[in-house]
């Protein structure tokens, strides 16, 4: 048997869905003739119909090699690329059919054009999906920021309710070595007494050991002594209760100022709740982004019949068929004075505005501004 007898026997194998008897009867047809491109794109059409995608595009380029312009080839290869979701490889190839069968007045009807809307859309999908992994990881990401901040503010709090300003372990030290203020005496240094000094009176000593600010005391003459007590010798710093000192101003912890709290002084029970509010609110925000999201989904209807795009100048020809103006005056001075998917003849002259589908169009990309995307 020569070639053409061979892939005549393929064609009725294909016919009866004999498809492993098929693809041998065209493999012997590319043996004997292996320039013949027809043959490599039945072959690919055998593979395709038994979901061997590797397979369609490896005859599909071989095809194409012998053939650039061989609709099938192009055709049958964007749809094996589709199912291995190289979806922007894909439309190219669909795209170069659908110009090629332009070009040759070949019919496909709808079949290359629905096959466009199918990549277009899965291609958007797995954009979607790439958008929802980073927004899901950006909404655990504050979460957790928000609820690191709650403990933070939390600890915080804590520590100025129990009077300390410093650092966790500084508080603590301080907290299990603090005396009540009245067995923490100054102690008092004594001066050396000067060789040639003659001692001091009992009255001097008394007031030296006198403790600061607790009183006046009257001299022999009836004048009334303020400043001699509060000048000891021995107080090098301000006492604790010293004027120096503000008991009221509001500590901080290592100089950080609280975020949840911020000047209103909140307590922990109080900074928890705010904490919750900020989640729920940050959820529930996240959570309409969501319901958004699960809408988006262009109509069919809203889209050209050439270009595949959202109509943006929408003219409907005699048969009833929507086109972007652009692409179908674009089709009739490239290949011909026909309607493209009835066949049915047409002019410019006979195209006629579609303003219904024109404002539905513009509240769609109106309401949903993700659209110029898709």
């Amino acid at each position: 048997m020569n070639d053409v007898e061979l892939k005549n026997k393929g064609n009725k194998y294909f016919a009866a869905r004999k498809y492993e008897d098929a693809i041998r009867c065209y493999s012997d047809a590319i043996a004997k003739k292996p320039g013949m491109s027809i043959y490599y794109t039945n072959r690919a059409l055998c593979h395709l119909k038994c979901r061997r995608y590797d397979r369609v595009m490896q005859d599909c380029r071989a095809a194409l090699e012998i053939d650039p312009m061989l609709v099938k080839a192009h055709f049958f290869l964007g749809q094996a690329l589709l199912e291995n979701q190289s979806y922007d490889e894909s439309i190219r190839h669909f795209q170069r059919a659908q110009d090629l069968a332009k070009e040759q007045k070949v019919n496909y009807g709808d079949d290359i054009a629905s096959l466009i809307r199918v990549a277009r859309k899965r291609r958007f999908n797995l954009a979607e999906e790439a958008r929802v992994s980073q927004e899901i990881e950006l909404q655990t990401y504050l979460n957790r920021l928000i609820i690191e901040d709650r403990d933070r503010q939390i600890a915080l709090a804590k520590q100025i309710a129990s009077g300390c300003t410093g650092s966790p372990s500084s508080c603590k030290t301080a907290t299990t070595s603090h005396k009540p203020l009245s067995h923490n005496k100054p102690v008092l240094a004594v001066p050396p007494q000067h060789p040639l000094q003659p001692h001091a009176p009992q009255a001097d000593c008394d007031k030296e050991n006198r403790q600061p600010g607790y009183g006046s005391t009257a001299s022999n003459d009836g004048v009334e002594s303020h400043g001699d007590s509060a000048e000891s010798p021995s107080s090098g710093s301000a006492h604790p209760l010293s004027e120096g000192s503000k008991p009221e101003d509001e500590p901080s912890f290592n100089g950080q100022k609280s975020e949840l709290a911020g000047d209103q002084g909140l307590s922990p029970k109080e900074i928890s709740k705010k904490a919750e509010d900020y989640i729920l609110e940050l959820n529930h925000m996240f959570a309409k982004l969501d319901d958004r999201r699960r809408k988006r989904d262009v109509p069919d209807y809203l889209c050209g019949k050439i270009s595949f795009d959202i109509l943006h100048d929408p003219v409907v020809t005699p048969s009833g068929i929507t086109y972007d103006r652009k692409d179908i005056e674009e089709h009739l001075q490239r290949v011909g004075h026909f309607d493209p998917i009835t066949r049915t003849p047409l002019t410019v002259d006979m195209l006629v505005p579609n303003l219904a589908i024109k404002e539905v169009v513009d509240v769609f990309l109106e309401e949903n501004e993700w659209a110029h995307d898709y």
